[in-house]
């Protein structure tokens, strides 16, 4: 399972990225709550209600930037992160859930 930090930046993220899009981010909140009923799902992200006042916080933002009429980008420094290790860790996480 990718670390919760992660999952939070990848949220903060696809929040600007839908923006940008034109796509809107009204709905994020009822997407990710409907999603914890589906198995695969939740053997791989961390509790939604984990990520929710990021979320809540990144949709404040965006509007906020908006109206201010600054750059639709995002303010945070994303850490990098060590592709190899996160599929690795993935891959044994995910192999490791499996019920046959």
């Amino acid at each position: 399972m990718l670390a919760l930090q992660h999952g939070k930046e990848a949220d903060y993220l696809s929040l600007y990225l839908l923006e940008r899009a034109g796509i809107g981010i009204d709905q994020v909140l009822p997407f990710w709550r409907h999603m914890p009923g589906n198995e695969t799902f939740s053997a791989t992200h961390f509790d939604i209600e984990d990520r929710v006042p990021n979320i809540e916080a990144t949709i404040a933002e965006i509007p906020a930037k908006l109206q201010s009429r600054l750059p639709l980008v995002p303010n945070q420094e994303i850490e990098p992160v060590n592709v190899a290790e996160r599929t690795l860790n993935f891959n044994i996480h995910t192999s490791l859930d499996r019920s046959y």
